[in-house]
């Protein structure tokens, strides 16, 4: 009898790692807390467009 593991799915070999992930979404806090002192301050972020789409990307590797 042979016990072979299983393959790891596409979505496992396209993730990165939780290392890299933690560096990432600490990279994210810093630029989230930038767009929260300018809401602050009265003002939306000039880069909104690029922030939404950065969150997108991070939230399709968490969830993937």
């Amino acid at each position: 009898m042979r016990v072979l593991d299983a393959a790891p799915s596409m979505v496992e070999r396209s993730r990165r790692s939780a290392e890299d992930m933690a560096v990432i979404v600490e990279d994210l806090v810093k630029m989230l807390d930038g767009v929260g002192n300018r809401l602050r301050r009265g003002r939306y972020p000039e880069n909104g467009a690029q922030v939404a789409a950065v969150l997108r990307k991070i939230a399709d590797q968490l969830d993937g």
